[in-house]
């Protein structure tokens, strides 16, 4: 998990972009697309809930950080298993 973490860290350093307004108005753009087809196609439409992850020692979380969180959340949300019943052998 280690090396998967560092390779990951180590792509994002070299190709992530910085965040600024442009990226950020591509982003409304797209969901405002997304939302019009969906409307036009009869379908309902809901907004995305986007729950941020907590910043860690005052910077932005890493991909394998989000990746990390969002699977504790999933995992969380999951309903647990039914246990198995099993007969009674005579």
């Amino acid at each position: 998990m280690r090396s998967l973490t560092r390779r990951l860290r180590r792509l994002e350093e070299r190709f992530a972009p910085a965040a600024d307004r442009e990226s950020e108005r591509l982003v409304n753009t797209l969901l405002e697309r997304r939302r019009r087809r969906l409307e036009a196609e009869g379908v309902r439409y809901e907004e995305p809930v986007y729950e941020p992850v907590p910043y860690v020692y005052g910077r932005a979380p890493t991909w394998a950080e989000v990746l990390r969180h969002r699977r504790s959340q999933h995992c969380a949300e999951a309903e647990p298993r039914p246990a198995e019943t099993v007969e009674p052998t005579q």
